[in-house]
Parts: C-alpha cells; sequence; structure tokens
C-alpha cells in the first residue's frame, strides 16, 4: 500500500497565498487518502478551514464517512455549507461557493444557484424549528421520522433481511456442518471460516466504491442463496441416501461466509449512513440496531424447534428463500448511492 504522508496547509505566513493553494492541497489529501484509507491530519487556521470544509462535502459528499480521517482545527468558526444555510447564512454560504467556482457572480454562475438551492431545501426539512426542551427534540424527532418513513422502512428491512437469511444458524451449525461432512479437523475448519469472513470484509471495502452497493449487495445475497441451496442439498443427500458429497459441504460453507461477509454482512450499517436525515440518523442507527438483535434473538432461540419441524435441508432451504427475497428488495427499493452527495440521495426519496 502506497504511504501517505501528512498534508499541512497553513495560512499563518502569507494567506493570499495559502487561499490559493488550499484547493489542489486538498484535492491530492482526499485523493491519497481514498486510495490508502489512512489517517490524515490537516492543520489551518482562519476562514480557509470552512473552505475546506466546505470543498469536501461538495465534491466528495458522505463518502468521506467510510474514511478514517482526524482534522486538526485552529479556528475559531468552521462552518460547512449545509450549517451556513441551515442557520441562514446565506449570503456567507454563497460566498464560500464563489471561491470554491472562482466566479464573482452567482447570477452569472447557474452551478452556484442549484447547489445553494439544494442545501437551502435541505436545510429547511432538517431543521425547520430549533427545540431545546427534551420534550421538543421529542417531537421534532418523530416528525421528521414521519417525513422520512420510505428511508426508515429501507434500513429496518436490511436489518431484518440480514438476520433471517441465516448468517447466526450458519456459525452455530458450522461444526455440525463439518461433521456431517467426515471432517476431523473441524476446529481448523472453523478458524479458516473466520479467516475467509475478514479478508473477504477487506476486499469489499476495497471495491464498495468502484461496483456500487446495489451491485455488492445483490452478488452477495445471490452467492448466499446458491450455497444455502446447496448447503440443503447436501443434507438431503446425507439424509435420503446417505450420500456424504463432503466437497458439496465445504464448498458450501466457504460460498455462504465469502458472499455474506463481501455485501450482506456490512452494507446495511453503510446505508443507514448514506440515507437517513441529518437530524435523524443516530434514532435510526438506533432503531436499526434494536431491530438487528431482535431478528438475531429470534434466530438463536428458535432455531432448534424450527430445525426439528424442517430438518436441516428446510432450514437451509428457508435461509435461500430470504436470500432470494433480498435481492428483490434491493432491486426495487435500495437506490445506488455511490458517487452522489447527500442532496442528491435525499432528493430521490422526496421525488
Amino acid at each position: 500500500m502506497e504511504e501517505v504522508k501528512a498534508y499541512e496547509v497553513s495560512a499563518a505566513n502569507n494567506e493570499k497565498n495559502a487561499k490559493d493553494t488550499w484547493k489542489e492541497s486538498a484535492s491530492w489529501a482526499v485523493h491519497a487518502l481514498g486510495q490508502c484509507k489512512m489517517q490524515l491530519f490537516i492543520e489551518t487556521k482562519g476562514k480557509t478551514f470552512e473552505e475546506i470544509q466546505a470543498y469536501f462535502s461538495r465534491r466528495y459528499g458522505d463518502k468521506t464517512r467510510t474514511v478514517d480521517a482526524a482534522v486538526k482545527v485552529d479556528v475559531e468558526n468552521a462552518a460547512g455549507l449545509q450549517w451556513l444555510a441551515q442557520h441562514s447564512k446565506v449570503e456567507h454560504a454563497t460566498r464560500v461557493l464563489l471561491r470554491l467556482h472562482g466566479s464573482k457572480s452567482a447570477a452569472q454562475d447557474p452551478e452556484i444557484m442549484e447547489e445553494m438551492k439544494a442545501y437551502k431545501e435541505t436545510a429547511e426539512r432538517g431543521s425547520e424549528v430549533t427545540c431545546r426542551s427534551w420534550q421538543g427534540r421529542v417531537s421534532r424527532a418523530l416528525h421528521a421520522l414521519g417525513e422520512c418513513k420510505t428511508q426508515l422502512a429501507i434500513v429496518i428491512m436490511v436489518q431484518v433481511l440480514q438476520q433471517l437469511s441465516g448468517n447466526n444458524a450458519f456459525i452455530f451449525y458450522q461444526t455440525t456442518i463439518f461433521q456431517a461432512a467426515d471432517i476431523d479437523s473441524k476446529d481448523a475448519m472453523a478458524l479458516a471460516v473466520m479467516a475467509v469472513m475478514v479478508g473477504v470484509t477487506l476486499i469489499g471495502c476495497v471495491v464498495i466504491d468502484r461496483l456500487g452497493r446495489r451491485v455488492l449487495l445483490v452478488t452477495s445475497a445471490g452467492g448466499m442463496c446458491i450455497a444455502a441451496v446447496l448447503l440443503g442439498t447436501f443434507f438431503f443427500l446425507d439424509d435420503v441416501d446417505h450420500n456424504n458429497v463432503s466437497w458439496l459441504a465445504i464448498f458450501s460453507a466457504f460460498l455462504y461466509i465469502g458472499s455474506f461477509s463481501i455485501g450482506v454482512g456490512a452494507i446495511p450499517w453503510l446505508i443507514i449512513a448514506e440515507i437517513a436525515p441529518n437530524e435523524v440518523r443516530g434514532l435510526c442507527a438506533s432503531i436499526a440496531i434494536a431491530v438487528n438483535w431482535f431478528c438475531s434473538w429470534i434466530v438463536t432461540m428458535f432455531l432448534d424447534d424450527y430445525r426439528a419441524a424442517m430438518t436441516y435441508q428446510g432450514v437451509f432451504w428457508s435461509f435461500a428463500v430470504v436470500s432470494l427475497m433480498t435481492i428483490i428488495f434491493v432491486l426495487l427499493f435500495i437506490p445506488e448511492t455511490k458517487n452522489k452527495s447527500f442532496e442528491e440521495i435525499q432528493s430521490h426519496f422526496h421525488s
């Protein structure tokens, strides 16, 4: 991996030169950060930081959430474009955009007018009323949730489908699977499965911004569906014909855990950050976590009873059906968020 050195932007010696060069430095910093996924420390002062912050937000949108970055700021008033629009500082935000575009007048640059309109619409939807009491905050949160019912439904459904697709069941039954396949080194195989989970997850982190969320989710759920069908077939052959096809069990096990790790395992958590509005993102995340753990408890609590009623093959074929439902849900309801700004994503749900 390419080494990344810390980039420093300082306006202490010559503020004018710093204002002329910050954009190039910031661009190189974000490029290196996106390529190498390492920590970046930017030290700046004065008004130039809000320009840097606005540049990141405008050009790269919410992609910066997926990158570990630490920003050291020596500035009294660091404000992004969304914050400026939300607090009715339209003239200030317009000046920042003029500097970013290198324009002299907003009226002569339609792109600036469109950006400001998008920022103001987002701010108006998210911050119509400022509430300081807890009753006001609760009322505001409930109102905001009502305004983003579609996003909340997507967040909840992807968590439900993630758990009901059988990832925990596979972890519980992996020893049984390898034992049924007459594999002596069951512990070594279990460690190998965990290693595949970690390795494929890292691969997913690298390719997610190239392939997109929908592609990875559909590919992931498709692989899980195939693997679950094959695992069910393995147990069916072993139960009916006593035909132990050990290679089928091993292949299916690794295919399932690899497919889960590259998409369905991680992307539902990323979706929360990308589609939930700013003012209720934390609440949506809390609801998603509660739903995820509740579904995990349901699977854990009733899995043995379900297996006794449906047999092993019935259990895994059921998981295949849920994985197929996941594919359909993604194709119908989840928009692609790759390379889209927060405003573009929100406009999709409000159009």
